[in-house]
């Protein structure tokens, strides 16, 4: 007892003991944790990139990856900000001045109907949609058509109303209307402009894309049209 008398009433112990209190209590009363708050619209707009790229929704795996890709996105935001990073670099500050320029320029007025439908018809080729294409497909990736695994008369098989052994594409061997522009980002413009100069309703190939080779049939070729002025508006 008489030992740790003597050393509660050493001014080192209470001096470690203090400072251990008075950190305990900053810590209780300074929370400094942020929380990131990943709302609806976010979740919503997360999604909506992705079937502009893929071409379809993501699955509840997918949709749990984009979730998880925004939150890191936003804490490594906020270290960079922390850091000063945005005060270092020119071109973040040339991006912020431009934004906060644009904010404080007043609103245009509103054009008239004539200026607007004299902007249409200067304008034609802007406001067109997308050609539509559908077709179905047997995947081979190079390296196993290059071991033997894509049948020399895998056509005419085909075109007689059997079938091949493929490799299993992961959005499926069927696409429906998907939008030429969706299609050049997903297997490159050399084999969209083949899809687009297919007959149809026959099978056509083997031809290569940025994923591989494909043996195709073009069923639906949805032309590019003319935007009506009143939905364009």
């Amino acid at each position: 007892m008489a030992r740790l008398l003597r050393l509660i009433a050493d001014p080192l112990v209470l001096f470690l003991c203090m400072g251990a209190a008075c950190f305990a209590l900053y810590d209780h009363f300074n929370d400094d944790t942020e929380t990131i708050v990943v709302t609806a619209e976010v979740v919503d707009a997360l999604a909506a990139d992705f079937l502009l790229l893929q071409g379809r929704p993501p699955n509840a795996a997918e949709r749990r990856a984009l979730i998880d890709r925004h939150v890191e996105d936003q804490l490594l935001f906020r270290e960079a900000l922390a850091r000063g990073l945005h005060l270092a670099d020119p071109r973040i500050q040339h991006r912020l001045t431009d934004k906060l320029r644009f904010l404080l320029t007043d609103d245009p007025p509103p054009p008239e109907p004539q200026a607007l439908r004299e902007f249409y018809g200067a304008h034609l080729e802007t406001y067109r949609t997308d050609l539509q294409l559908s077709f179905e497909h047997r995947f081979f990736s190079r390296e196993a058509a290059s071991a033997g695994q894509l049948p020399e008369d895998a056509i005419a098989l085909l075109d007689s109303g059997g079938d091949v052994t493929a490799e299993p594409f992961w959005l499926g061997d069927r696409f429906d209307r998907y939008d030429a522009t969706i299609l050049r980002s997903m297997f490159g413009p050399a084999f969209t402009d083949a899809l687009a100069a297919a007959p149809l309703g026959t099978w056509i190939g083997p031809l290569a894309s940025t994923r591989g080779l494909h043996l195709v049939r073009v069923d639906e070729r949805r032309p590019s049209e003319l935007i009506p002025f009143e939905d364009a508006r």
